[in-house]
C-alpha cells in the first residue's frame, strides 16, 4: 500500500529483480491523483494528529503515481488496484487465486512428463526373453520325455 512515490529511483529494478526470484507484486495506491493530498501524521495509537512538513515547514503532498503502480505490478505479473476506485479485497483475492493455479499448473506439468518408455522397452526385452527362454526349456523336457 502506496502513494507511489519512487524515493530511490529504482523501483522498476526492484521489481525486475522480485520477478528473477518468482515473487509477484500486487500494489494497491492510496491517494488521489490531482492535486495531492497532504501527508497526515499518525500517533502510534493510529490517531491523526497533523500533516507532515519538509525541513522548510512546509505541508508535503503526495500525488498517487498509478503508472508507477501498474508498472510495478505488470513487471512481476501481479496486479495494481487503487484503494476507494477498485474493489481491493476481491482484486487481492482474485490475484492470489490466480496464483494458487499457477503453481498448481506448475506441479502438474512437472508430474505430468510421462516417462514409463524408459521402463517399458526393457521390461518387454525382457519379457520376450523369457519366453524365449520357458520354449526352450519346454522344447529340451519335451525331448528327454521322449527320448526316455
Amino acid at each position: 500500500m502506496t502513494d507511489g512515490d519512487d524515493h530511490d529511483g529504482n523501483a522498476l529494478e526492484v521489481a525486475k529483480a522480485a520477478k528473477d526470484k518468482n515473487v509477484t507484486l500486487f500494489t494497491v495506491g492510496i491517494g488521489t491523483t490531482s492535486s495531492g493530498a497532504p501527508v497526515p501524521v499518525i500517533t502510534s495509537e493510529g490517531e491523526r494528529a497533523g500533516v507532515a512538513k519538509d525541513t522548510q515547514g512546509k505541508p508535503i503532498f503526495a500525488d498517487l503515481n498509478v503508472q508507477l503502480l501498474k508498472d510495478l505490478a505488470e513487471t512481476t505479473g501481479g496486479r495494481a488496484l487503487v484503494y476507494g476506485k477498485d474493489d481491493v479485497a476481491a482484486g487481492l483475492a482474485a490475484g492470489i487465486d490466480g496464483l494458487e493455479k499457477k503453481e498448481y499448473e506448475f506441479q502438474y506439468e512437472s508430474l505430468g512428463e510421462d516417462r514409463f518408455q524408459l521402463v517399458l522397452i526393457p521390461a518387454l526385452v525382457l519379457l520376450l526373453v523369457e519366453a524365449l527362454l520357458s520354449d526352450r526349456r519346454r522344447r529340451a523336457k519335451r525331448r528327454v520325455g521322449v527320448a526316455t
